[in-house]
């Protein structure tokens, strides 16, 4: 399935075809570095970023997620234990030779759409449970077959 197409459509343009922000996009990076965030991931405690990270073991692609709000908490509680019965968290260990890569967004809707489209093209094993949530309507379908090979995709 071609899903770049989504990327585009749903990230780049608003309703009145006009575009709406570029974006940041940094490489694969480990997440923690002697025990400590990577700098090169350019994440800011106190900073109001909004954006996607992809989680990588290896080279299987295992979590994709968004925050609208502050994307260094969001990423962060994925190594932090919970204790909490009543949700169901993906955590991973500090130790884990987890990588992530950030794509920082000018918006909170811009971000969601992101990470929409991204859940669809990489199937992330790890958030299994987005797939249903997430379905292709029809003006997603016209899109995506504008593209003819991935090549073309901006991510």
């Amino acid at each position: 399935m071609i899903v770049p197409a989504l990327l585009i459509a749903f990230i780049l343009l608003t309703n009145d075809n006009k575009g709406i922000g570029a974006l940041s996009v940094s490489k694969f990076y480990p997440v923690y570095n002697n025990g400590k965030i990577n700098k090169q991931l350019r994440l800011k405690a106190s900073g109001n970023q909004k954006g996607v990270y992809i989680l990588k073991k290896g080279n299987e692609i295992k979590y994709i997620g968004y925050s609208g709000s502050n994307i260094y908490k969001t990423l962060t509680r994925h190594f932090q234990s919970w204790e909490d019965s009543t949700q169901t968290r993906i955590t991973y260990s500090k130790n884990e030779n987890i990588k992530a890569r950030i794509v920082y967004t000018s918006t909170a809707t811009q971000a969601a759409k992101l990470e929409k489209a991204l859940i669809l093209k990489y199937k992330p094993t790890d958030n299994p449970n987005k797939y249903e949530q997430y379905n292709l309507n029809l003006t997603d379908d016209n899109l995506i077959n504008n593209y003819q090979n991935e090549a073309e995709a901006p991510f």
